[in-house]
């Protein structure tokens, strides 16, 4: 049984690595070596539509203009990955608009979890 369970660690271990692996070297896009991983917290913010930022852990706030359902939730942490917009139809006051490329639900590294990031539908 602990053999199992360190071979299936080993195996997410590895998985981990080569996905970072992956996301670092911008593959062929060259709009994707723009962008970097970022881990953020999503927030729901009152006003008069609703509208949902992640605040990063160094506390800069981007306002997605493609967040799908599934991640709209208050307090989710996620490590997303997008190109910055200029955009005048969002408040300065919640963030920056980004379009998201990559999203997955990230889990601490303590955790025995790592994070899976997926494309985004445009």
């Amino acid at each position: 049984m602990g053999c199992r369970i360190f071979q299936y660690i080993s195996t997410v271990s590895i998985a981990f690595v080569l996905i970072l692996a992956l996301l670092s070297s911008g593959c062929t896009d060259k709009e994707k070596t723009e962008e970097e991983t970022v881990i953020g917290t999503v927030l729901y913010v009152e006003n008069d539509n609703g509208t949902y930022i992640i605040q990063a852990e160094n506390g800069t706030r981007y306002v997605p203009v493609n967040l799908d359902e599934e991640y709209q939730i208050d307090g989710m942490v996620v490590g997303f990955r997008g190109i910055t917009l200029e955009n005048n139809s969002v408040a300065e006051s919640l963030g920056i608009p980004i379009e998201i490329h990559y999203i997955g639900t990230y889990v601490p590294p303590g955790a025995n979890a790592t994070i899976k990031l997926e494309k985004q539908s445009p």
